[in-house]
C-alpha cells in the first residue's frame, strides 16, 4: 500500500488490466489508477469533462 501522498508504484496487478472484468475496485489493482466500473476495470476520468479523445494517455 502506498503511502497518503506518494506514487503507487504496485504495477503486480497491471497484466491484462484493461480486458479484465471485475466485481470490486481492488481487483483492479494497477498503480492506483484502475477502478471497476461497469463490472470492467477502468481509469478513472473526470465525470464533467468534455475531452474524452484524450482521457487515458500519458503526457510528458
Amino acid at each position: 500500500m502506498a503511502e497518503e501522498g506518494s506514487f503507487n508504484y504496485d504495477n503486480s496487478g497491471c497484466e491484462g488490466i484493461t480486458t479484465r472484468t471485475c466485481n470490486e475496485d481492488k481487483e483492479c489493482n494497477c498503480y492506483g489508477s484502475f477502478f471497476c466500473i461497469e463490472r470492467k476495470c477502468s481509469m478513472m476520468t473526470a465525470s464533467n469533462s468534455d475531452d474524452t479523445a484524450n482521457s487515458g494517455q500519458f503526457w510528458e
